[in-house]
């Protein structure tokens, strides 16, 4: 990058006559063309534009078991599913009546990194057998994969899963179910935008932060509301 931004006589490069540069992270490429004669002009999009215009969560929902005994790796998994299956069934409405191509919504789950040369400390075959039991089928090769960083084919709970790239996922419409361990990578990861300093400093100082809490057992809504002072 910094052959075209600046030219390099060893390359016959000539400075490039005009950069746009885009990014929520901006200070490495600033610091860059800081050092050129290059005019520089600066277009700040604010927190709250972005916000605005839907790019940032205003909502986040997390679920988990209050009830200790039930508070184990397993407990999540037919929650999950039924919900996933809701949203397969919404968005298959949605596209139908709107005309659009197929949505197809993929289930990404997160299992534990593995010690002593095991995959995952995860069961992996405990999970696929409950979201087949919730599921009331089993799945076929290619719907369920992995992104670990080994790149064989695992065999989980009888089902052949394979490994495939993040970039990959989109356009495989086989697949249904993603497990992956630390991260999926640039593009699968949660947008970086919520981590710019104006959420930190007085432009975002003003955002209540607003927690829900509802019981599994008895669902009676309370929230927990917590305001900058």
């Amino acid at each position: 990058m910094q052959r075209f931004l600046k030219g390099s006589k060893a390359l016959k490069l000539s400075p490039m006559p005009v950069v746009i540069g885009v990014s929520a992270t901006a200070a490495r490429f600033n610091k860059l063309v800081g050092s050129t004669t290059s005019d520089l002009k600066h277009c700040v999009i604010t927190a709250n534009q972005v916000r605005s215009s839907g790019l940032l969560k205003d909502r986040i929902v997390i679920t988990y078991p209050d009830d200790p005994e039930k508070n184990n790796d397993m407990a999540g998994p037919p929650a999950a599913v039924d919900e996933w299956k809701k949203k397969c069934a919404h968005w298959y409405q949605y596209s139908y009546e709107q005309h659009y191509a197929h949505v197809n919504p993929i289930f990404v789950i997160q299992v534990l990194a593995g010690r002593k040369g095991a995959h995952s400390d995860t069961n992996l075959d405990d999970v696929i057998a409950q979201i087949e039991e919730r599921l009331g089928n089993r799945f076929q090769e290619y719907e369920v994969v992995h992104t670990f960083g080994s790149t064989a084919a695992l065999e989980i709970n009888g089902l052949p899963v394979h490994h495939v790239e993040p970039s990959d996922i989109t356009s495989d419409k086989r697949i249904r179910v993603v497990l992956f361990k630390e991260n999926l990578s640039t593009g699968w990861d949660c947008p970086r935008a919520e981590t710019i300093d104006e959420l930190q400093n007085a432009e975002g100082g003003d955002i209540p932060t607003v927690i829900d809490e509802e019981s599994l057992e008895q669902p009676v809504y309370a929230s927990w509301s917590v305001r900058p002072t």
